[in-house]
């Protein structure tokens, strides 16, 4: 049975799907994988996956562009005729479920990461793409029988099928990609720092912003804390940082940047508390990294973040867009060694029992069976 992946980035489906399409793999099924872009071949080309990418970067697309990734889309559908499409993320689903529909593929996977900036932004700039957006995904829902769309969250699927009729027997909820409990573990490091990092590209919509300002106040009382801001620009993204307000962070002392890490493990064990303000998520994948290594979280109130930490028990919920509010409850916890211990603990102990790799390959393979029924 031939199973096509559809993401926009390759290094995204590496961090996010990788394991689901090994295992899928040794269940016998041929895997292909298409991307938007290059992205990092490395990993691909240690199993045996058919790559088909357009080697396009994200900041260089056009109208044009967009043509030739839906041709190309339709071309790679046409010519393996895939079993199983795997949709990812939101430009991959309208692309691949509006040829899917024209192509009558057989069985129709699809899967919300998060909503994105368009759900996450009352900005009248984002208007009629979200009115694009909603009656397109109407049109692939409709009378699909071997369609099954996968949220992360509850506020997601209820927003989803509120505003595009979904059938309830077509959507259920898969928690997020799964954390590798004996890859991400406290390593006890002997840390001489106090540091709190963010890990995440810098993008308005993450609270960057916010993890900045709340940084200016807790310096001023604590000058000795490092707040580390770990991540990347992505410069296809209309709520990334541009290189020059990059360039002038790194001259704030107030804050340590890195860029690209690959080593997350060890930044993760660096780390006292690990912060993301961010205004909306399907399911971070860092907290869930950050909790399997024992390190309290502070995140805010929202969709995708709430449904991560329990507020008081394996982190601390603060209020969105607010700097404030997520000073204090940082500081909260910069008082508090035994409950920072306690909550890492706590956070550790869920990951294990709700998020766990294990879990979210199964429910993918069980998923896939079912659908070909």
């Amino acid at each position: 049975m031939k199973l096509l992946f559809v993401v926009n980035s390759l290094d995204f489906f590496l961090s996010h799907r990788l394991e689901i399409a090994i295992a899928a793999y040794k269940a016998k099924y041929e895997v292909h994988v298409l991307t938007f872009d290059g992205g990092n071949q490395v990993e691909i080309s240690k199993n045996e996956f058919k790559l088909h990418s357009l080697n396009f970067k994200r900041k260089k697309l056009s109208f044009f562009n967009e043509i030739l990734i839906f041709f190309y889309t339709i071309k790679i559908f046409y010519k393996y005729k895939p079993d199983i499409v795997h949709l990812i993320t939101l430009k991959p689903i309208i692309y691949g479920g509006m040829i899917s529909k024209i192509l009558s593929v057989k069985a129709v996977v699809i899967a919300f990461s998060g909503l994105g900036t368009i759900f996450t932004r009352g900005n009248n700039n984002y208007f009629f793409i979200k009115f694009l957006t909603i009656n397109l995904l109407k049109i692939i829902f409709y009378k699909k029988n071997k369609l099954k769309v996968i949220f992360q969250n509850k506020d997601d699927q209820s927003l989803i099928k509120k505003l595009t009729k979904l059938n309830d027997n077509n959507s259920l909820i898969i928690r997020g990609s799964g954390v590798n409990l004996s890859k991400f573990k406290n390593l006890n490091f002997n840390n001489n720092r106090f540091v709190i990092s963010m890990i995440s590209r810098f993008l308005i919509n993450k609270g960057v912003i916010e993890f900045i300002e709340s940084s200016k106040t807790l310096k001023i009382k604590y000058p000795k804390i490092i707040f580390r801001l770990v991540g990347s620009l992505d410069s296809g993204n209309p709520e990334s940082l541009n290189q020059d307000q990059l360039e002038i962070l790194k001259k704030d002392k107030n804050l340590e940047i890195i860029e690209n890490s690959k080593d997350i493990i060890s930044i993760i064990n660096q780390s006292e508390i690990i912060v993301l303000p961010s205004y909306r998520e399907g399911l971070p994948k860092v907290l869930l990294e950050a909790s399997a290594c024992e390190k309290p979280i502070v995140t805010t109130n929202v969709p995708g973040c709430r449904d991560i930490v329990l507020d008081k028990i394996t982190g601390m919920l603060a209020e969105p867009y607010n700097s404030l509010d997520l000073a204090n409850k940082i500081e909260y916890l910069v008082l508090n060694k035994a409950l920072r211990l306690q909550m890492g603990i706590n956070g550790r102990k869920r990951v294990k029992e709700k998020f766990s790799i294990d879990y979210v390959i199964s429910s993918h393979l069980n998923l896939y069976k079912d659908i070909l029924r």
